[in-house]
Formats: C-alpha cells, structure tokens, sequence
C-alpha cells in the first residue's frame, strides 16, 4: 500500500486489520502470482506499506494479518498493538526501517514475533514492555521452533545501534 501516491508518512491508530480466510482467485500481478488459493492454505494477510518514510501504529489490533513496513526508511512504531493468530509467520516482519519501537504490545499465537530485516544500518532499536505468548508454536510441523520473539537479520549493521530490549515478558514457548 501506498506505492508511488506520493505518501511518506503513514500513522495509523484504532483500527482493527482482521483476515478471514477465503478461498479465492488471484488473476496475476505484477510478479506473476496468480492462481485458486483456498481458505486451509491460507491463514494469513500481509500488510505491505511500501512508503518510504515513517510508519506509526497505535492501539490496532492485527488479527490474522503480517504487518509489514517493508518500504520504510524512517522509524517504524508500534505502541499498545495487538497481534494474534499469525500463522507461520512472524507478527511484525521485513522490517528495513534503520529504526524500530515496538512498546507495550501483545503477541499471542504467532509463528514468531519480531523480524528486523535488511542490510542497512541500524541506529534505534526499542522493544519494551511486551507480552508474547505462544510464540513459535503456531505453525507448520517442519517450521516449528525454527523462530523466536525477535530476530535480528545477520545482514544488518547493528554496530552503531542503540538497542533495548527490556521489560518484556513470555511464557517461554519461543
């Protein structure tokens, strides 16, 4: 979302992202997905922001559904969200943002919980007072255990960051 239009900041607060698994067809799109996909092998939404400024989420609720501030070269927030029933995946993925703040959230049935993604430097990394439970279970037989709350990508340069993890809490699935 939000390619090309011009946007550069994105704050989004209060919303409900909710996927409700479908079978559907896919006609084809610009990277040659197309196709029948059903509603049993499908169990998850990703919510790509492809702008290329800051991305802020407050107090939303992503049920069902990846987020993802994939274009983001800013700060990329998430502050009081909720994520639950990410199937396979993590709840937060493909982050390129040289900065991140995720703060007083919950992560709940999630293949995993926090991926930091890219080769670029990072300079702000904030993840505290969040809850994770249930983390790493919920997946594929040949994938569990295989994620964890966060990963960090072993392509990134974190040797500048400043980084705190503190104050989190798990139920020690991952």
């Amino acid at each position: 979302l939000f390619n090309g239009i011009g946007i550069e900041d994105i704050s989004i607060s209060n919303v409900t992202f909710q996927f409700e698994p479908k079978d559907f067809t896919l006609c084809m799109n610009n990277i040659g997905w197309g196709g029948k996909f059903s509603a049993e092998d499908i169990k998850n939404a990703e919510l790509q922001l492809l702008n290329s400024g800051d991305v802020t989420f407050q107090n939303c609720h992503f049920d069902a559904v990846i987020a993802s501030p994939f274009g983001s070269r800013g700060t990329s927030t998430f502050i009081e969200c909720t994520f639950e029933d990410v199937y396979n995946a993590y709840a937060i993925k493909d982050v390129y943002s040289p900065n991140l703040i995720v703060t007083s959230s919950k992560f709940t049935n999630c293949g995993g919980g926090i991926y930091l993604e890219g080769d670029t430097d990072k300079h702000t990394v904030k993840i505290e007072g969040n809850d994770f439970y249930n983390i790493d279970t919920y997946a594929q037989d040949d994938k569990k255990g295989t994620r964890g709350l966060i990963q960090f990508s072993d392509k990134g340069d974190y040797s500048n960051a400043q980084i705190s993890i503190t104050g989190n809490t798990s139920d020690e699935t991952a």
